[in-house]
């Protein structure tokens, strides 16, 4: 019954060495999952560091001006997220009444002591800045240009 290749295959099956390497084996497999799976979170909740601001200014139109509030999310990427994208930030902006309007920048980039915030169809077009130093907003609007004065909040 030596030749017999199922049986010997039956031997090494009900072997302990065959348990032994399959635990081995599954444990390397749990391991790899799992750092994946914490590299994932720490990319997902630690790429970016998320300020709020408000801010009180105009929006001039061509037929004149009229004062406009804005709220500000503002998430700047730490520096590994230039590993897979050329934004340094991502910007939302909320305009409430009388113009009641949500804008996205996900193209931002920081030139130092300004944010350039880029949208439009192909997402490079300069559509407005964020002053860094006196926190200077401006940027176009459905309406026409909001500029004004940010505080963090």
């Amino acid at each position: 019954m030596r030749g017999n290749s199922s049986y010997e295959l039956l031997l090494y099956l009900s072997s302990g060495l065959f348990v032994s390497m399959f635990m081995k084996i599954l444990k390397i497999i749990f391991s790899i999952i799992a750092v994946v799976v914490l590299l994932y979170l720490f990319i997902v909740f630690f790429s970016g560091k998320t300020t709020t601001y408000a801010c009180e200014g105009n929006v001039k139109t061509s037929s004149g001006e009229y004062e406009q509030d804005a709220f500000v999310e503002l998430v700047e990427y730490r520096w590994w997220v230039g590993l897979w994208s050329d934004s340094d930030a991502s910007v939302w902006i909320e305009t409430p009444k009388p113009d009641s309007w949500t804008y996205y920048y996900g193209h931002v980039t920081d030139s130092g002591s300004m944010l350039n915030l880029f949208g439009g169809q192909s997402n490079n077009e300069l559509e407005g800045n964020y002053k860094k130093l006196s926190g200077q907003l401006s940027f176009n609007t459905v309406q026409g240009i909001f500029s004004g004065t940010c505080a963090e909040r």
